[in-house]
C-alpha cells in the first residue's frame, strides 16, 4: 500500500504515554515512504512498525519528531541524508528488522541527538563486538537495545576503537538551536505552512497541507463564533494538559481502579481524555458496585473493560481461606466480566477487554529466558495455578472482543512491594533474600500504566504481554542498587530459613524467581520510560520527596 497523503490524514493520532503527539500508521504494508510532508511536522512521534519498508528514505524536513517506531519492517538500508531530515530525534527502534552489517549503520552517525536506539533481531547484532562498535560510532547514545550504556563500556569501545570523535551537528542545526535560545521577532503566522509546503515532495503533499489548513482555519472560526482571527497549527511541546486527548474518548470500565495500579491508571485515562468508572466495593460518583455489575451487567456503550481487580497476594499466610480470597478476587472477577461481555448483543460488546496477570505464571527458573511465546507447562505452585484459571477465564471471551492479558512482574512504585522493602533499607537492615541469584522481573509503575494505555489505544494489539523492564536483574543486584540509591549499607543477608520461617509457603515468591523478557511488547512497539534500575528507583524516590 502506498504512504498516501490521504492515508496520513485518515490515521488515528494521540498523546503517547511520553506525552509525545503520536501518529499511528503500523500495519498498512507501506513499502516506501512518501508524502510525510502531509504531516505538516505536527509529530513529536511516527509508529511505522508492522510495514514492507526496506529502505528509510525520502524523508522531508521534519525538526520536532522525536521518536520513530520501525519495528517489524523489512529495512537492509538507511539514506545518508536520513540524519539531516530528523535533526531532533531522540529514539529510534528498529527491531526486527535487516540491517546486517557495521557500514549499515553508518547513516545513524549522523543523528546527533539520539540517545535511545534498538537493533534488536537484526543480523548485525550478531558481530563481534556490535555494542562497543555503535558506541564508539554514536557517543552521545545512552541506550542500546534497552540497556544503559555504561561506563566500563564506553573505556572498553575506546580501548579497541580508539577516542570516538566528538558529535557535531551541522551548521543549520546549531543555527536554529541558536535561535530557539533567544528572543525572536515575531514569526510570520503563516511560515509553518509555507516550511510544510516547501519540504512537500509531491503535488499531492502539497493538496493535502492546503486542504488541512483550509479545514483547520473553518473549525477555528466556528469556535471563535465566527470572529476571524489567524490561525497557526502549534508546533511546540507546551500544549495544556486538558487537550492531550486522543481524537475518541472512550468510555472506559475499570476493575479494581482504586488499588495500588488502578488508582495510578485512571487519572492517567482521564487526562487522555477517556471516560472511566471504576468498579468497587462501594458505589459513588463514576462507581459502580460489583453486585450491580452481577445483576446489571455492563453498559452498552461501554469501548473497553480492563480488570486489574486481586487481592494482596505476599500478605497473608496462604490457608485455604485465603487461598479462595486470592482466587475470587481475581478468576472470580474476571469471569464475571467475561459473562456479562458474552451475553451482550453483537455489536453492544466493549471492542477491548484488558485483564491483568502475572508472571508467576511461568515455571522457576534462574538459567533459561522466557518470554510471550513460551508454551510449556506452567509453574508447579499455586501462583501458576492461580494465573493458568485466571488466564483460562480469558479465553472464554466472545471472539468479537480484542483479548489483551498483561502478565506483570513486580511492579516498583510508591508502595505495593517497595514499600516494605524501601523501609528496612532506610533503617539500614537491607539485604540480599536467600542466595541472592534468583531473577526479579520488575516493572517501573509508569510503564506498567503506560502499557496498558498503549495497548488500549493500538487496536493491532492482542494477545498474552509480558509487562517487565527489559533489563533483567537478580535479587542481589536489585539489593546493591537499593542501597546505592537509599545511600544505606546491604550488608545484610536473610537466609532462606529464616525467610520460611516467615513466609512459609509463600517464600518461592522471593527466594525463587524467573528470567523473562517482554518481547512482545517491545515489538509491539511500546517505548519504555523506565529500563534501567538505578534510575527507576530514583525516579520513585525523588517523587516520594
Amino acid at each position: 500500500m502506498r504512504l498516501t497523503a490521504d492515508l496520513i490524514s485518515r490515521s488515528s493520532t494521540y498523546w503517547n504515554p511520553l506525552k509525545e503527539r503520536e501518529i499511528d500508521l503500523r500495519g498498512n504494508k507501506i513499502g516506501v515512504i512518501e508524502n510525510l510532508g502531509a504531516t505538516q511536522d505536527q509529530f513529536d512521534s511516527f509508529d511505522l512498525s508492522d510495514n514492507e519498508l526496506a529502505k528509510l528514505e525520502n524523508f522531508p524536513q521534519l525538526n520536532r519528531l522525536r521518536t520513530l517506531l520501525l519495528n517489524n519492517n523489512k529495512i537492509e538500508k538507511i539514506s545518508s541524508t536520513f540524519g539531516e531530515s530528523l535533526p531532533h530525534l531522540e529514539t529510534l527502534v528498529l527491531t526486527n528488522n535487516k540491517l546486517a552489517n557495521f557500514e549499515d549503520l553508518e547513516p545513524l552517525t549522523s543523528l546527533y541527538r539520539l540517545e535511545r536506539l534498538s537493533l534488536l533481531d537484526n543480523l548485525v547484532t550478531k558481530k563481534q563486538h556490535y555494542r562497543l562498535y555503535v558506541i564508539h560510532k554514536i557517543p552521545h547514545l545512552k541506550q542500546l537495545d534497552f540497556r544503559k550504556i555504561k561506563k566500563k563500556e564506553r573505556d572498553a569501545s575506546e580501548k579497541l576503537y580508539g577516542k570516538a570523535e566528538e558529535s557535531r551537528p551541522s551548521k543549520k542545526v546549531k543555527t536554529e538551536a541558536k535561535a530557539n535560545g533567544k528572543e525572536t521577532k515575531s514569526e510570520d503566522p503563516h511560515s509553518h505552512i509555507k516550511e510544510a509546503i516547501k519540504n512537500a515532495k509531491t503535488l499531492e503533499e502539497i493538496e493535502q497541507i492546503t486542504k488541512n489548513q483550509s479545514r483547520a482555519l473553518q473549525n477555528h472560526q466556528k469556535r471563535t463564533n465566527g470572529c476571524v482571527t489567524t490561525y497557526r497549527i502549534n508546533n511546540t511541546h507546551t500544549q495544556n494538559k486538558s487537550s492531550m486527548t486522543s481524537p475518541s474518548s472512550l468510555k472506559i470500565l475499570v476493575g479494581g481502579g482504586s488499588g495500588f495500579l488502578g488508582s495510578r491508571l485512571v487519572p492517567q485515562l482521564k487526562n487522555r481524555g477517556h471516560r472511566v468508572k471504576i468498579i468497587s466495593r462501594k458505589g459513588g460518583q463514576d462507581k459502580v458496585t460489583w453486585d450491580q455489575i452481577k445483576r446489571d451487567g455492563i453498559e452498552k456503550d461501554t469501548d473497553a473493560v480492563i480488570n486489574l481487580a486481586g487481592a494482596r497476594i505476599l500478605d497473608w499466610a496462604w490457608t485455604d481461606k485465603r487461598k479462595q480470597v486470592l482466587l475470587d478476587s481475581r478468576v472470580g472477577t474476571t469471569k464475571l466480566l467475561v459473562e456479562k461481555i458474552n451475553s451482550m448483543k453483537d455489536g453492544e460488546r466493549p471492542k477491548v477487554f484488558i485483564n491483568g496477570s502475572a508472571v508467576g505464571i511461568y515455571p522457576l527458573d534462574r538459567v533459561n529466558t522466557v518470554d510471550e511465546n513460551y508454551d510449556g507447562k506452567v509453574a508447579d505452585n499455586f501462583a501458576g495455578e492461580l494465573c493458568k484459571k485466571w488466564e483460562d477465564e480469558v479465553e472464554k471471551l466472545n471472539p468479537s472482543v480484542r483479548r489483551v492479558v498483561t502478565r506483570f512482574g513486580i511492579i516498583l512504585g510508591d508502595g505495593g512491594a517497595l514499600k516494605p522493602m524501601s523501609l528496612l533499607f532506610k533503617l539500614g537492615l537491607g539485604g540480599k533474600m536467600a542466595s541472592g541469584q534468583q531473577f526479579w522481573p520488575w516493572i517501573h509503575i509508569d510503564d506498567a500504566t503506560g502499557a496498558i494505555t498503549h495497548f488500549l489505544e493500538h487496536n493491532d494489539c492482542k494477545g498474552v504481554y509480558n509487562i517487565v523492564s527489559p533489563q533483567m536483574v537478580t535479587n542481589e543486584e536489585l539489593t546493591k542498587t537499593m542501597g546505592k540509591v537509599f545511600n544505606r549499607p546491604t550488608f545484610f543477608s536473610i537466609l532462606e530459613s529464616a525467610m520460611n520461617a516467615v513466609y512459609g509457603s509463600r517464600v518461592f515468591l522471593l527466594s525463587e524467581g524467573q528470567k523473562v523478557q517482554p518481547t512482545r511488547t517491545v515489538s509491539s512497539g511500546f517505548v519504555f520510560q523506565h529500563q534501567d534500575l538505578e534510575e527507576a528507583l530514583r525516579d520513585i524516590h525523588h517523587k516520594k520527596q
